[in-house]
């Protein structure tokens, strides 16, 4: 079904001690991008490629499980940058909340304000999600998508 490409991505994903090797980290992310490539061809033909998504779904959970991620708020953060708790945005989020509610297209502004303030991960991808909804002035969409990352920090 997936060829060599995804052999590769099942084995570099389950080879003991070989985490933390670049080489090791290198091979993974290329075997994923070429995964990536089949799944994309198949959907592009037509074909169904849910059996393969759940595949590569399963390696990249296991690739990101494998990931030091202390925080999810700063997972991927340099060594130099600041740590930020979630007590820590919750008046941004405070904030955010209320001009959604309002229709006000300010919140793109605190949502940058927080996207700076979180360095990488799912987190990061929620807000990016929520500005993108202020940007097209879907702030039902935006609020919901904020009441789930709320959730999620929990």
């Amino acid at each position: 079904m997936w060829g060599s490409e995804w052999r590769l991505c099942q084995v570099t994903s389950r080879k003991p001690g070989s985490a933390g090797s670049s080489e090791s980290k290198v091979a993974k992310a290329d075997a994923v991008h070429a995964a990536a490539k089949i799944v994309e061809h198949l959907i592009d033909e037509g074909g169904d490629a849910t059996a393969e998504l759940l595949e590569l779904e399963i390696v990249l959970g296991t690739l990101i499980g494998a990931m030091p991620s202390p925080n999810p708020l700063n997972a991927g953060a340099a060594s130099t940058a600041p740590a930020v708790s979630v007590e820590e945005l919750l008046p941004l989020l405070d904030r955010l909340q209320a001009l959604l509610a309002e229709y006000n297209a300010e919140a793109v502004d605190v949502v940058e304000e927080i996207e700076e303030r979180v360095t990488t991960g799912a987190t990061r991808r929620s807000l990016r999600k929520i500005g993108e909804c202020v940007d097209d002035f879907e702030f039902e969409e935006a609020l919901e998508l904020l009441r789930t990352l709320r959730e999620e920090l929990s």
